[in-house]
Protein backbone atom coordinates (compact mmCIF):
# COMPACT_ATOMS: atom_id res chain seq x y z
CA UNK A 1 0.00 0.00 0.00
CA UNK A 2 1.37 3.41 -0.91
CA UNK A 3 -0.15 6.39 0.35
CA UNK A 4 0.42 10.22 -0.20
CA UNK A 5 0.35 12.52 2.09
CA UNK A 6 -0.38 16.44 1.34
CA UNK A 7 1.08 19.29 3.84
CA UNK A 8 -0.36 22.54 2.72
CA UNK A 9 0.49 25.61 5.14
CA UNK A 10 0.86 29.24 5.23
CA UNK A 11 2.90 31.17 7.56
CA UNK A 12 3.48 27.76 9.20
CA UNK A 13 7.06 28.75 10.49
CA UNK A 14 7.14 27.88 14.24
CA UNK A 15 5.29 24.57 13.35
CA UNK A 16 5.91 23.42 10.54
CA UNK A 17 9.15 21.24 10.90
CA UNK A 18 7.42 18.76 13.74
CA UNK A 19 4.65 18.58 11.17
CA UNK A 20 7.69 17.20 8.68
CA UNK A 21 9.15 15.17 11.95
CA UNK A 22 6.52 13.67 12.63
CA UNK A 23 5.95 11.87 9.05
CA UNK A 24 9.86 11.23 8.61
CA UNK A 25 9.53 9.08 11.41
CA UNK A 26 6.79 6.62 10.28
CA UNK A 27 8.22 3.35 10.54
CA UNK A 28 5.72 2.48 7.72
CA UNK A 29 8.37 3.57 4.81
CA UNK A 30 6.45 3.33 1.54
CA UNK A 31 4.86 7.37 1.33
CA UNK A 32 5.32 10.33 -0.82
CA UNK A 33 4.74 13.97 0.88
CA UNK A 34 4.00 16.94 -1.11
CA UNK A 35 3.75 20.13 0.99
CA UNK A 36 3.37 23.39 -0.43
CA UNK A 37 4.31 26.88 0.95
CA UNK A 38 1.34 28.70 -0.09
CA UNK A 39 2.84 32.42 -1.02
CA UNK A 40 4.27 32.41 3.25
CA UNK A 41 6.28 35.70 4.68
CA UNK A 42 7.79 34.01 7.02
CA UNK A 43 10.66 31.29 6.75
CA UNK A 44 8.76 28.46 6.93
CA UNK A 45 10.67 27.99 3.29
CA UNK A 46 13.60 27.82 4.69
CA UNK A 47 13.06 25.55 7.82
CA UNK A 48 10.87 23.06 5.29
CA UNK A 49 14.65 22.52 3.11
CA UNK A 50 15.95 21.93 6.54
CA UNK A 51 13.73 19.10 7.70
CA UNK A 52 13.50 17.51 4.64
CA UNK A 53 17.17 16.99 4.18
CA UNK A 54 18.07 14.55 1.54
CA UNK A 55 14.71 12.40 2.27
CA UNK A 56 14.08 11.75 -1.53
CA UNK A 57 10.30 10.87 -0.06
CA UNK A 58 9.57 15.03 0.27
CA UNK A 59 8.96 17.54 -2.23
CA UNK A 60 8.78 20.93 -1.60
CA UNK A 61 6.53 23.46 -4.06
CA UNK A 62 6.36 27.30 -3.24
CA UNK A 63 2.93 28.41 -4.74
CA UNK A 64 3.45 31.58 -6.91
CA UNK A 65 -0.39 32.01 -7.27
CA UNK A 66 -2.58 31.72 -3.88
CA UNK A 67 -4.46 28.48 -3.68
CA UNK A 68 -5.84 28.25 -0.70
CA UNK A 69 -6.36 24.69 1.09
CA UNK A 70 -8.55 22.67 -1.23
CA UNK A 71 -6.72 24.26 -4.75
CA UNK A 72 -3.55 23.11 -2.75
CA UNK A 73 -4.74 19.42 -2.00
CA UNK A 74 -6.06 19.13 -5.93
CA UNK A 75 -3.03 21.11 -7.57
CA UNK A 76 -0.67 18.23 -5.16
CA UNK A 77 -2.72 15.15 -6.82
CA UNK A 78 -2.27 16.47 -10.27
CA UNK A 79 1.79 17.23 -9.92
CA UNK A 80 1.80 13.27 -8.23
CA UNK A 81 -0.77 11.41 -10.56
CA UNK A 82 -1.64 8.49 -7.75
CA UNK A 83 -3.21 5.52 -8.40
CA UNK A 84 -6.62 4.99 -7.82
CA UNK A 85 -5.86 2.37 -4.73
CA UNK A 86 -3.08 5.17 -2.97
CA UNK A 87 -4.27 6.42 -0.34
CA UNK A 88 -4.27 9.97 0.71
CA UNK A 89 -4.38 11.90 3.96
CA UNK A 90 -3.59 15.36 4.76
CA UNK A 91 -1.35 16.84 7.18
CA UNK A 92 -1.48 20.54 7.82
CA UNK A 93 1.58 22.42 8.48
CA UNK A 94 0.47 23.31 12.21
CA UNK A 95 -0.47 20.14 13.10
CA UNK A 96 1.35 16.59 13.10
CA UNK A 97 0.89 12.53 13.41
CA UNK A 98 0.33 11.35 17.17
CA UNK A 99 2.97 8.76 16.83
CA UNK A 100 5.73 6.95 14.25
CA UNK A 101 3.14 3.74 13.86
CA UNK A 102 0.06 5.93 12.17
CA UNK A 103 0.31 4.46 8.53
CA UNK A 104 0.86 1.33 10.53
CA UNK A 105 -3.06 1.75 11.95
CA UNK A 106 -4.02 2.90 8.93
CA UNK A 107 -2.57 0.38 6.49
CA UNK A 108 -4.05 -2.75 8.66
CA UNK A 109 -7.57 -0.71 8.99
CA UNK A 110 -7.75 -0.73 4.90
CA UNK A 111 -6.65 -4.16 4.54
CA UNK A 112 -8.78 -5.65 7.23
CA UNK A 113 -11.77 -4.00 6.12
CA UNK A 114 -11.73 -2.99 3.14
CA UNK A 115 -12.72 0.55 3.37
CA UNK A 116 -12.08 3.10 0.68
CA UNK A 117 -12.20 6.03 3.06
CA UNK A 118 -11.52 6.73 7.08
CA UNK A 119 -12.25 9.46 9.38
CA UNK A 120 -10.95 9.39 13.05
CA UNK A 121 -9.56 10.83 16.32
CA UNK A 122 -7.39 13.54 17.18
CA UNK A 123 -5.92 15.32 20.45
CA UNK A 124 -5.26 19.25 20.42
CA UNK A 125 -2.20 21.08 21.22
CA UNK A 126 -2.88 20.28 24.79
CA UNK A 127 -3.47 16.35 24.47
CA UNK A 128 -7.14 16.65 24.64
CA UNK A 129 -9.33 14.49 22.74
CA UNK A 130 -12.65 16.08 21.22
CA UNK A 131 -15.94 14.55 21.94
CA UNK A 132 -16.86 14.88 18.17
CA UNK A 133 -14.67 11.95 17.42
CA UNK A 134 -17.12 9.39 16.95
CA UNK A 135 -18.52 7.17 14.10
CA UNK A 136 -21.46 7.88 11.82
CA UNK A 137 -24.54 6.50 13.07
CA UNK A 138 -26.17 3.14 10.36
CA UNK A 139 -28.91 4.73 9.93
CA UNK A 140 -26.94 7.68 8.55
CA UNK A 141 -24.82 5.74 6.40
CA UNK A 142 -27.58 3.50 5.37
CA UNK A 143 -30.16 6.47 3.87
CA UNK A 144 -26.80 8.61 2.76
CA UNK A 145 -27.85 11.47 5.02
CA UNK A 146 -24.79 13.11 5.80
CA UNK A 147 -25.38 16.62 4.88
CA UNK A 148 -28.04 16.72 7.24
CA UNK A 149 -26.41 15.46 10.00
CA UNK A 150 -23.63 16.68 11.88
CA UNK A 151 -20.13 16.70 11.22
CA UNK A 152 -18.13 13.76 12.19
CA UNK A 153 -15.28 13.26 9.65
CA UNK A 154 -12.89 14.51 11.73
CA UNK A 155 -8.95 13.93 11.66
CA UNK A 156 -7.06 11.74 10.53
CA UNK A 157 -9.17 11.66 7.19
CA UNK A 158 -7.89 9.00 4.81
CA UNK A 159 -9.26 8.30 1.15
CA UNK A 160 -8.64 6.38 -1.85
CA UNK A 161 -7.58 8.56 -4.67
CA UNK A 162 -10.17 6.63 -6.55
CA UNK A 163 -13.19 8.41 -4.50
CA UNK A 164 -11.06 11.76 -5.57
CA UNK A 165 -11.04 11.10 -9.26
CA UNK A 166 -14.85 10.56 -9.35
CA UNK A 167 -15.78 14.35 -7.47
CA UNK A 168 -17.05 16.35 -10.03
CA UNK A 169 -15.40 20.02 -10.45
CA UNK A 170 -18.21 21.66 -9.86
CA UNK A 171 -18.52 20.13 -6.47
CA UNK A 172 -15.26 22.24 -5.92
CA UNK A 173 -16.32 25.65 -6.45
CA UNK A 174 -19.52 27.32 -6.21
CA UNK A 175 -21.75 29.30 -8.93
CA UNK A 176 -23.11 33.00 -9.04
CA UNK A 177 -26.78 30.78 -8.63
CA UNK A 178 -25.84 28.43 -5.67
CA UNK A 179 -24.81 31.83 -3.93
CA UNK A 180 -28.00 33.70 -4.50
CA UNK A 181 -30.09 30.47 -3.70
CA UNK A 182 -28.78 30.46 -0.77
CA UNK A 183 -28.97 34.49 0.67
CA UNK A 184 -32.66 33.75 -0.42
CA UNK A 185 -32.84 30.84 1.27
CA UNK A 186 -31.99 32.06 4.33
CA UNK A 187 -34.31 34.81 4.05
CA UNK A 188 -37.40 32.49 3.21
CA UNK A 189 -36.52 30.19 6.18
CA UNK A 190 -36.50 33.52 8.50
CA UNK A 191 -32.41 32.83 9.30
CA UNK A 192 -32.43 36.76 9.41
CA UNK A 193 -29.11 37.21 10.63
CA UNK A 194 -27.28 34.89 8.37
CA UNK A 195 -29.29 36.80 5.04
CA UNK A 196 -27.68 39.84 6.59
CA UNK A 197 -24.10 38.88 6.46
CA UNK A 198 -24.56 37.15 3.62
CA UNK A 199 -26.31 39.18 1.17
CA UNK A 200 -23.10 41.50 0.21
CA UNK A 201 -20.96 38.64 -0.13
CA UNK A 202 -19.29 37.99 -3.58
CA UNK A 203 -18.23 35.07 -5.43
CA UNK A 204 -14.54 36.77 -4.98
CA UNK A 205 -14.42 36.51 -1.21
CA UNK A 206 -15.29 32.49 -1.32
CA UNK A 207 -13.04 31.51 -4.68
CA UNK A 208 -9.94 30.91 -5.19
CA UNK A 209 -8.02 33.22 -7.78
CA UNK A 210 -9.05 30.69 -10.45
CA UNK A 211 -12.45 30.19 -9.13
CA UNK A 212 -11.95 26.50 -9.51
CA UNK A 213 -11.78 26.30 -5.57
CA UNK A 214 -13.43 27.43 -2.45
CA UNK A 215 -11.27 29.24 -0.04
CA UNK A 216 -12.47 27.79 3.01
CA UNK A 217 -14.40 24.38 4.01
CA UNK A 218 -11.68 22.41 2.54
CA UNK A 219 -12.65 19.19 4.48
CA UNK A 220 -16.37 19.02 4.14
CA UNK A 221 -16.42 20.11 0.28
CA UNK A 222 -14.31 17.61 -0.95
CA UNK A 223 -15.49 14.45 1.91
CA UNK A 224 -19.25 14.72 1.73
CA UNK A 225 -19.30 13.60 -1.69
CA UNK A 226 -16.92 10.37 -1.25
CA UNK A 227 -18.54 9.51 1.99
CA UNK A 228 -21.48 9.46 0.24
CA UNK A 229 -20.16 7.22 -2.81
CA UNK A 230 -18.39 4.82 0.10
CA UNK A 231 -20.95 4.34 1.97
CA UNK A 232 -20.87 1.30 3.98
CA UNK A 233 -16.94 0.96 3.06
CA UNK A 234 -16.43 4.53 5.65
CA UNK A 235 -14.53 2.98 8.72
CA UNK A 236 -14.02 4.95 11.51
CA UNK A 237 -10.36 4.55 13.65
CA UNK A 238 -10.77 4.75 17.31
CA UNK A 239 -6.93 5.02 18.38
CA UNK A 240 -5.72 8.53 18.27
CA UNK A 241 -3.54 9.65 15.08
CA UNK A 242 -3.58 13.04 14.70
CA UNK A 243 -2.16 16.02 16.99
CA UNK A 244 -4.64 19.04 15.51
CA UNK A 245 -3.85 22.80 16.73
CA UNK A 246 -7.31 24.44 17.40
CA UNK A 247 -7.05 28.43 17.61
CA UNK A 248 -10.48 29.12 18.12
CA UNK A 249 -11.30 27.48 21.71
CA UNK A 250 -8.15 29.22 23.09
CA UNK A 251 -9.57 32.44 22.67
CA UNK A 252 -11.99 34.41 25.18
CA UNK A 253 -15.18 33.84 23.54
CA UNK A 254 -16.54 37.38 25.61
CA UNK A 255 -13.20 39.43 23.75
CA UNK A 256 -14.97 41.76 20.76
CA UNK A 257 -14.17 40.24 16.89
CA UNK A 258 -12.47 42.15 14.32
CA UNK A 259 -14.34 42.69 11.31
CA UNK A 260 -11.80 40.44 8.98
CA UNK A 261 -12.73 37.77 11.75
CA UNK A 262 -16.44 37.78 11.60
CA UNK A 263 -16.30 38.10 7.58
CA UNK A 264 -14.00 34.83 7.62
CA UNK A 265 -16.76 33.72 9.83
CA UNK A 266 -19.54 34.45 7.95
CA UNK A 267 -17.98 33.25 4.55
CA UNK A 268 -17.57 30.20 5.82
CA UNK A 269 -21.35 29.44 7.08
CA UNK A 270 -22.29 30.76 3.64
CA UNK A 271 -19.89 28.05 2.09
CA UNK A 272 -20.89 25.20 3.93
CA UNK A 273 -24.92 26.44 3.48
CA UNK A 274 -24.01 25.98 -0.12
CA UNK A 275 -22.29 22.62 0.05
CA UNK A 276 -25.04 20.85 1.85
CA UNK A 277 -27.58 21.64 -0.34
CA UNK A 278 -25.51 20.43 -3.26
CA UNK A 279 -26.81 17.14 -4.97
CA UNK A 280 -25.53 13.83 -3.59
CA UNK A 281 -23.94 11.27 -5.14
CA UNK A 282 -25.07 7.92 -5.36
CA UNK A 283 -23.32 5.18 -3.55
CA UNK A 284 -20.33 3.54 -5.66
CA UNK A 285 -20.19 -0.76 -5.77
CA UNK A 286 -17.28 -1.02 -7.27
CA UNK A 287 -14.04 2.00 -6.96
CA UNK A 288 -12.87 1.06 -9.96
CA UNK A 289 -15.32 1.97 -12.68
Amino acid sequence: MNFIIITPYYNAGAFIGEAIDSIKQQTYPHFRCIILDDMSTDDSVRIVREHIGDDARFQLVVNQEKRFALGNVAHALALLQPQPDDVVMVVDGDDKLAHAGVLDVVKRVYEETGCWLTHGSYVNQYGKRDSICRPYAQSIIKHNTFREHKWLAQHLRTFKYGLWQKIKSTDFTITESELRRTIWRALLKGHLRSWYYWRKITLEQLLTPSKQFVRRLCDKTASYSMLEMAGPRTQFIEEVLYSHRVYDKTLDYRAPRTTAQMNQKWFTRCIRDIVVHKPKYSRLSNLNT
